[in-house]
């Protein structure tokens, strides 16, 4: 598995803190998940907010660059949103405001679907413009403020990691993005400082 697709594995727990991952440090090296219009498709793909093939006008250029901007813009927004509460702050209305036009952005309409011969619901975003497509995230970032305990937000306490997720352990006390790297990682060098 390249570095792109692990980059695109969801782990977080929640869908805003999977955009938050897409910037991050690794190794002491900043890494750029969204690093270009083309990758920000491939991740929104990734993340189940476009069919394979499906984005149709944002795959023109000028739209392409727009999501690519508001994408990070979002980012942005989301990150200085879920710091402050973090930190026991009141978010700073400019980030606030960053949700919200996002948020604004939606036209939606339900669907009754029969996939597979069971019923479900379908969302369809009706407005044009990359800000719709966008909207499952920021709707996802108001939930995770309005509704997890902040104490359960928490990044890897990897000193060469720092992807966000949300602890939903019994006890409360999980410590790594993922125990397959960053936990093995760390059970790795304590075993290896005590057999040294």
């Amino acid at each position: 598995m390249d570095s792109e697709e692990q980059a695109f594995l969801p782990g977080s727990g929640k869908l805003a803190l999977e955009l938050l991952n897409t910037a991050r440090v690794e190794d002491g090296t900043h890494v750029e998940d969204l690093g270009s219009p083309e990758a920000v498709l491939r991740w929104l793909e990734s993340a189940r907010l476009l069919a394979p093939g499906s984005a149709g006008p944002l795959r023109s250029p000028p739209a392409a660059r727009d999501l690519l901007t508001e994408a990070r813009r979002l980012r942005a927004s989301v990150a200085h949103v879920i710091e402050a509460r973090l930190a026991g702050e009141v978010p700073p209305p400019f980030a606030v405001y960053g949700i919200n036009r996002v948020l604004g952005a939606s036209r939606s309409s339900t669907l009754l679907s029969l996939e597979e011969e069971r019923p479900s619901l379908v969302e369809l975003e009706t407005a044009e413009g990359p800000l719709p497509v966008l909207v499952p995230i920021a709707r996802a970032a108001a939930n995770l403020l309005v509704a997890t305990d902040p104490d359960r937000v928490r990044r890897c306490a990897s000193e060469a990691c720092t992807r966000w997720f949300v602890d939903t352990s019994k006890g409360g006390r999980r410590k790594w993005c993922s125990m397959a790297t960053c936990g093995n990682r760390a059970k790795a060098a304590r075993h290896r400082r005590r057999t040294a």
